[in-house]
């Protein structure tokens, strides 16, 4: 299990990018550590939640997701 973004950096210089699916992802600090990661080039993600809840979170901090892959959740 990755418990930090220290972890997350060394094990992407050895490899690939992966992606990663985040639930919940219209929370503002996990939408933060999910732009922190993406923009640093650490992995893709995909956002899962409620769409205008990140869209509108994003826009607020700043963060692009213009091209991420969103899907639509009805429930935490």
């Amino acid at each position: 299990m990755i418990k930090n973004l220290a972890e997350l950096r060394s094990m992407n210089a050895a490899g690939e990018k992966k992606t990663c699916a985040v639930a919940c992802a219209h929370d503002a600090h996990t939408l933060e550590a999910i732009m922190t990661m993406r923009n640093e080039g650490l992995m893709n993600c995909l956002l899962v939640g409620h769409t205008e809840d990140i869209k509108r979170i994003a826009a607020e901090h700043g963060y692009e997701v213009s091209d991420a892959e969103i899907i639509e959740a009805a429930t935490d």
